[in-house]
């Protein structure tokens, strides 16, 4: 699972993926698996914790699942419009953002865009230039960052950046290796891409 708070720093491993984002970005809880009928004081808890995407025992899901600590128990939120497994999940400005991914049959370039307001998602993010899954996702100064991943035939040294005001991806300097399924996180001003896979070996440097 992946666990990103809202500095952009972020710990995965590529099955499933968390996030945690702050209750004042989130609006009223959703409806939930059993009716509650009293919630606790609206500062008893700052942040909320969601589950998405990930595969099944045969296949990759869409399920989305915010957690309640309050309750100690998930319940159900809007479900991607896209099947993904090995999908990157990182949050930036108070939205949670599905990026690439793959299916039983093909790797996504696709992005989509989860709105906890609303419990939305929005498929009107602009893609990456080529489809990949297990890239690694993170927040840095007001953007995203999509690093490596596999394209269903080589890993990549691919970076893009995601400006949300433009909503637009534009390539960065590259890696100077090939890695899907790292780990990524950002300290004292530097994006740190650490482990992973070069696609025929597992990997202990960091770039």
């Amino acid at each position: 699972m992946g666990m990103y708070n809202e500095q952009g720093a972020a710990l995965e491993q590529p099955e499933s993926r968390h996030m945690t984002i702050k209750k004042s970005q989130v609006g009223t809880p959703l409806s939930g698996r059993r009716q509650l009928s009293k919630l606790p004081p609206k500062d008893v808890f700052n942040d909320s914790m969601f589950m998405v995407g990930g595969w099944t025992q045969d296949d990759p899901c869409c399920l989305v699942e915010q957690f309640y600590p309050e309750y100690n128990e998930w319940r159900a939120a809007a479900r991607m419009v896209n099947n993904r497994g090995r999908v990157a999940v990182g949050t930036l400005e108070g939205h949670i953002y599905a990026v690439g991914g793959e299916d039983a049959v093909r790797c996504y370039s696709s992005v989509e865009r989860y709105t906890p307001d609303t419990d939305s998602w929005s498929a009107d993010v602009a893609p990456l230039s080529s489809p990949r899954s297990g890239v690694c996702l993170v927040a840095m100064v007001g953007y995203l960052y999509a690093i490596g991943g596999h394209d269903g035939i080589a890993a990549m040294n691919t970076v893009e950046r995601y400006d949300p005001q433009m909503n637009t991806w534009s390539k960065q300097a590259a890696m100077l290796g090939r890695r899907t399924r790292a780990v990524a996180a950002v300290l004292g001003g530097h994006l740190y891409v650490i482990g992973g896979s070069d696609g025929e070996m597992a990997l202990n440097s960091v770039s």
